[in-house]
């Protein structure tokens, strides 16, 4: 792939720190939004980009709050995370064809940038992305999710560690890459902003019914990938309707174990 640097852009909500690559005769630039989580979007999702064709741009943002972008502080709300990736593509001046990659709660700031953004946005890619039909589950899930206050604590006492980190991480990168994505995960790990991003979860989903809705009537290329377990829960959901679903494998993180498969995935929604 070449060599990649990390860019800054200040903007009026803080900074924002992001890895961008230009695309090449009109090929479409990939754009990906991990999800809940602080590690950092160009190492969450290295393995898809180094598979990516060469013409292709992309574009891996650290919304501010999390991985490298946790100088300044902002609420870590839909509307703000959005505007975060918008600027972004504003100053770099991306051109279509874009195609979104969202993962999990990445996957609905997918469709939510996609419904808000029709213009901007041609396709998108979601992989087992949160929706409104399974609220409940998800709530339950972040139920027990640990304060700000508590996380500092167990980081001063020492027992959690970035060695913690090396075990939730893109497991492919290489030694060098894998150390430096644990330290960006535990510096952003617990920090409060992160914490107010959980608590805004219920009305993020409450809105994608709308959202949902809007893009069934959109004529917006869509695919899902989930793991072979979840299949029949997406094709007995609205999305059967307007959407390809596809299965593969058995694990949540499909785009560190199945990286061709989401590739080829993308190659086919530009046709």
């Amino acid at each position: 792939m070449g060599q990649v640097t990390l860019s800054k852009l200040s903007t009026s909500l803080g900074e924002i720190n992001y890895t961008y690559r230009k695309s090449i005769d009109s090929q479409p630039t990939i754009v990906f939004i991990p999800g809940f989580g602080g590690d950092s979007t160009f190492f969450n999702f290295k393995t898809v980009i180094d598979k990516l064709p060469d013409k292709y741009g992309f574009l891996a943002i650290d919304t501010i709050g999390t991985g490298e972008s946790i100088s300044t502080t902002m609420k870590r709300s839909a509307k703000n995370i959005l505007k975060n990736i918008m600027d972004v593509i504003d100053y770099e001046q991306v051109p279509n064809p874009i195609t979104v990659v969202g993962h999990s709660l990445g996957g609905s700031y997918a469709m939510l940038l996609a419904n808000n953004y029709p213009t901007k946005i041609n396709s998108l890619l979601l992989i087992e992305p949160c929706y409104s039909e399974i609220k409940e589950a998800v709530l339950s899930e972040g139920g027990d999710f640990q304060s700000p206050e508590s996380v500092e604590s167990t980081k001063i006492t020492g027992n959690l560690k970035i060695a913690d980190f090396l075990q939730v991480i893109n497991p492919n990168n290489n030694e060098t890459e894998k150390q430096k994505n644990a330290e960006i995960f535990f510096n952003a790990y617990g920090n409060p902003m992160i914490y107010q991003e959980n608590n805004l979860i219920e009305s993020l989903l409450d809105d994608l019914k709308n959202v949902e809705e809007n893009l069934s009537n959109s004529q917006m290329n869509i695919s899902i990938i989930t793991s072979k377990n979840r299949h029949d829960e997406y094709i007995h959901s609205k999305f059967d309707l307007y959407t390809k679903i596809y299965s593969i494998g058995d694990n949540h993180y499909l785009h560190w174990t199945h990286p061709e498969f989401i590739v080829q995935k993308i190659i086919d929604l530009q046709s």
